[in-house]
């Protein structure tokens, strides 16, 4: 009997892109670190303290209603140019200046 290995659903969509040399852009930051060409959006760890952050409130009784929608508090624009060079995109000198963190 063959072993199944375990492929997490990202894993296969940056496959799939990488192979067909389409740039993709997701919220999370994370998922730039795992290859996509950027991200602009909240940390996933800022997300889930203020996830959290609600979940106690609703626990100690709070109505839900009551809770105000904030906004994110701080965004991060990542950029990863070793698949910008893979896919032979330039980014304009604006966007690289605007970005916070650029890897390789």
């Amino acid at each position: 009997m063959k072993r199944r290995r375990l492929v997490s659903a990202p894993a296969l969509w940056l496959a799939a892109r990488a192979g067909q040399r389409l740039p993709a852009v997701s919220f999370f930051p994370q998922l730039t670190r795992a290859g996509l060409l950027m991200s602009c959006g909240s940390s996933l760890d800022d997300t889930v303290r203020r996830v959290i952050h609600y979940i106690d409130r609703v626990l100690k009784g709070a109505p839900a209603g009551e809770f105000a929608v904030e906004p994110e508090a701080r965004l991060c624009l990542m950029i990863k140019l070793r698949i910008a060079r893979t896919i032979d995109l330039k980014a304009q000198r604006d966007v690289l200046l605007r970005a916070d963190e650029m890897t390789e």
